[in-house]
């Protein structure tokens, strides 16, 4: 970081281009050029797919995300509660009974208090995309991205002494994989390592790359448009196994198979709340994924559980 006053009162020289930055993408003349740049520079990584989300209707979707509170301390030991839930989206699922899960971790082991915490979350969260996955055609939206299961493995192994995590179970992992493999369930990314959006248009506003993914896309971005991109880092095979046998191994390295088909994709939803929406799958079946489009599009403003 370079600590400087210029002479515009920025106290970095990064404050001063991530301003300068943000004052072309809201010069409503500028835009127009940058957006038509940012297009050519894209090319087939950008579409536009209004006219054909037109021909299709919303479907209802399935929401689950989870929370934690603070943790209590009693003397030495830390406790937590992990919950997770979920909630149908704008359109009601006659029939549809929801799950939640709750559980409490204590520890006096604070080191791997936090970590432990983190897992059980996700795990619970799983938990609940398998046991509705497996009974529910409806779409599932899942907080986070679609390989964070697979990076949690290694560790949910190693801590499989202390906790009975569900995900090391072969029929969840059976289920998680169909479910990925049939687009039927959806990552929600917020943060992103990803330099797709910043490269198209860095010639043209230098400070770009200041600005984070989600807000250059809402500038960049027209609604209906789809932008194919990946985050920048690669998927490490887990090599070493604990705690499980070997049918689940076998199940732990298919999901390591599907996890290489995921795209990431950031959308521009057609509804004028102006948006975007970040997200995983695993697209095999472009009908699929117009599908997923058109439900995002109509769902994205909703008041329902938040993984968005």
């Amino acid at each position: 970081m370079n600590k400087v006053i210029t002479p515009e009162g920025f106290r970095t020289l990064e404050e001063k281009d991530l301003n300068e930055a943000r004052s072309l993408l809201n010069d409503d003349i500028k835009l127009l050029e940058f957006q038509e740049i940012f297009r050519q520079n894209a090319g087939s990584n950008l579409l536009n797919l209004s006219s054909e989300l037109e021909q299709i209707s919303p479907e209802p979707l399935i929401c689950i995300d989870g929370s934690q509170t603070k943790p209590e301390f009693n003397g030495k030991i830390k406790t937590t509660y992990i919950s997770a839930i979920s909630a149908n989206g704008l359109i009601p699922i006659p029939g549809l009974i929801h799950k939640d899960e709750t559980q409490r971790i204590q520890t006096t082991d604070h080191r791997k208090s936090g970590r432990l915490v983190d897992l059980v979350r996700s795990d619970l969260e799983y938990q609940i995309i398998c046991d509705i996955g497996s009974k529910n055609p409806h779409l599932i939206v899942a907080d986070g991205s679609l390989t964070h299961p697979y990076l949690c493995l290694q560790e949910m192994m190693q801590l499989s002494d202390e906790y009975d995590f569900s995900l090391l179970r072969e029929e969840n992992l059976e289920i998680l994989i169909s479910l990925i493999e049939d687009m039927q369930l959806i990552g929600i990314t917020k943060d992103t390592s990803c330099t797709c959006p910043e490269k198209y248009i860095y010639s043209e506003i230098p400070g770009i790359n200041l600005i984070h993914h989600n807000e250059i896309c809402n500038f960049l971005l027209k609604p209906g448009d789809l932008l194919i991109d990946r985050p920048n880092f690669i998927l490490r095979e887990i090599t070493k196994f604990k705690g499980i046998d070997s049918s689940t191994i076998k199940r732990v390295n298919k999901l390591y198979e599907v996890e290489k088909e995921i795209k990431t994709y950031t959308y521009k939803p057609r509804n004028g709340t102006g948006t975007v929406v970040r997200f995983q799958m695993c697209s095999r079946d472009k009908n699929k994924l117009l599908q997923t489009l058109n439900n995002l599009d109509f769902d994205k403003t909703g008041t329902v559980v938040e993984p968005w």
